[in-house]
C-alpha cells in the first residue's frame, strides 16, 4: 500500500501535497472497506489501526475516525516545515498499520484485491475529473 502511495506522489510535491494523497487513498479504501463491511465495520478497522499506529507515532492521534471517514484536518493544521516530516511519518504509519490491520482479518491475497480496487476508483476518479466538462456532460446524457 505504501508502494501505491509513493507511486501517486509527483516530484517536488509539497508536504501537504504529499499528505493529501496518503488522505486520498485511505479515503478511497475507506470507501471500499464500508461496501464490503459496511460503514461499521470500516469504522472499526480504521478506529483500531489509528490506535494501534499512535504508539508508534504519536502524531497519528491527531487523524479523527468519524462516521464516514479519517478527518486529516488537525494533522495538517499549521502545517510548518519543522513539523512536516513529523506529520508525513504519521501518515505513513497509519498507512501500513491499515495495511497490517486489513491483513490480519482478510489475508494478504484478499487485501490485495481489495488494493486494486481502489486503485481502479482513484484512477477513474483521476480520468473523470482530467475530462473537459463538456465530454463529461455528453457521457453523462449519452447513459
Amino acid at each position: 500500500m505504501e508502494r501505491m502511495i509513493q507511486q501517486r506522489i509527483p516530484p517536488g510535491a509539497s508536504w501537504d501535497g504529499t499528505l493529501t494523497i496518503h488522505e486520498e487513498v485511505l479515503g478511497a479504501l475507506w470507501q471500499q472497506l464500508a461496501l464490503l463491511m459496511g460503514d461499521r465495520g470500516a469504522h472499526a478497522v480504521f478506529g483500531r489501526a489509528v490506535r494501534v499506529a499512535q504508539q508508534r507515532e504519536p502524531l497519528v492521534g491527531q487523524v479523527e475516525v468519524n462516521e464516514t471517514g479519517l478527518d486529516f484536518a488537525a494533522l495538517r493544521a499549521e502545517l510548518s516545515l519543522a513539523e512536516a516530516e513529523a506529520r508525513y511519518a504519521a501518515a505513513r504509519a497509519l498507512v501500513r498499520t491499515v495495511a497490517e490491520v486489513l491483513e490480519s482479518l482478510i489475508g494478504e491475497g484478499l487485501l490485495l484485491v481489495l488494493l486494486g480496487e481502489v486503485v481502479q476508483n482513484l484512477q477513474r476518479r483521476r480520468e473523470t475529473a482530467a475530462q473537459p466538462m463538456n465530454e463529461r456532460a455528453a457521457g453523462e446524457h449519452g447513459r
